[in-house]
């Protein structure tokens, strides 16, 4: 039986919703009015007023909790991953910290259980002290192509050769593509399906 191809695929808002529950949690912890269109960066400190340490503790705070496990994925993502995992490989690329290992497992278990190979949690690249890309791990493990709504995660990898899906079409993953043939940007996760012919 041939070798299936490899696809790595981010979790944070492309299979978890991570900024509404987020937004959620913050409003109720520190009586906010805080709203997901509020966020036009993925650099939380500019939506919330606040220096970057204190942006990145409240972050962690909330991957801490153990009620992490309960949100629903993003719609049509259980179906398509199911239907993607019967003709390629798939596995989990993330820059949530190493520490959240095993809630985010435990997650992944609760809503896509045996389907990904492996989970690699890779820290945020700005703030870690000696960075992993994204890139680096897809070339390790022989990924042909990446699903992410970073754009600067998705320009990484399709630089050293690995097809990108940028995956929704939000603010914070704006910009102009067009030189790259290798990057394309699919809105949602039916249109993932159709990228690779999958009904």
């Amino acid at each position: 039986m041939p070798k299936k191809d490899i696809i790595a695929v981010d979790i944070d808002e492309v299979l978890y919703p991570f900024l509404k529950e987020f937004v959620a949690d913050h409003n109720l912890k520190f009586k906010t009015n805080l709203k997901v269109e509020n966020f036009s960066t993925y650099e939380f400190e500019d939506s919330l007023g606040i220096n970057r340490r204190k942006s990145i503790q409240r972050i962690y705070d909330f991957s801490s909790k153990t009620d992490q496990i309960n949100p629903e994925p993003i719609k049509d993502s259980k179906d398509a991953i199911l239907k993607i995992a019967k003709f390629y490989d798939l596995v989990i690329i993330t820059s949530r910290h190493p520490q959240y290992q095993d809630i985010t497992v435990k997650w992944l278990n609760r809503h896509f259980k045996n389907v990904f190979k492996s989970v690699h949690l890779i820290g945020y690249h700005k703030i870690i002290q000696n960075p992993v890309y994204k890139s680096d791990i897809c070339l390790a493990i022989g990924a042909k192509h990446i699903i992410d709504d970073s754009l600067d995660n998705i320009l990484d990898c399709a630089k050293k050769g690995i097809n990108g899906i940028l995956f929704g079409d939000y603010p914070w993953n704006q910009g102009n593509l067009n030189k790259f043939k290798n990057i394309t940007r699919l809105k949602k996760w039916t249109d993932v399906l159709n990228y690779f012919g999958i009904n």
